[in-house]
């Protein structure tokens, strides 16, 4: 492994068509042992149309500064195999370092299926 590699666990994620556009593909990754990528031990990779743009941006850092319980979320250059993917966001998934961040102890995280039944 090369100087500043992390080892992730990575698999493709979204339950829609606009999640694998042609070079805009969803993954969720989880960093393996004791590493972080930006802090985050879990963490989304999507095209930023998903999420609005700066909107989803904006509502995640006004969330997070009236102490609500939001992710991380930023944006990165995403190069796959030596080939440029563009720019994508970076989502942070629920985890231990997840409620840390946030000066939080652990417990259960509740997430609710906008589509139940699929």
């Amino acid at each position: 492994m090369q100087e500043g590699a992390v080892p992730v666990r990575v698999a493709l994620t979204g339950n829609g068509l606009d999640h694998w556009q042609e070079k805009k593909w969803s993954f969720d990754l989880r960093v393996e042992g004791e590493a972080t990528i930006l802090g985050m031990e879990a963490l989304a990779l999507q095209s930023p149309a998903l999420g609005g743009y700066l909107d989803g941006w904006l509502y995640a850092m006004d969330l997070r500064s009236a102490g609500v319980l939001a992710p991380r979320h930023t944006f990165a250059n995403l190069v796959v195999n030596g080939e440029d993917w563009g720019a994508y966001a970076v989502l942070e998934r629920p985890s231990i370092g997840f409620l840390a961040a946030q000066g939080r102890d652990g417990g259960a995280i509740v997430h609710l299926d906008p589509e139940p039944g699929n």
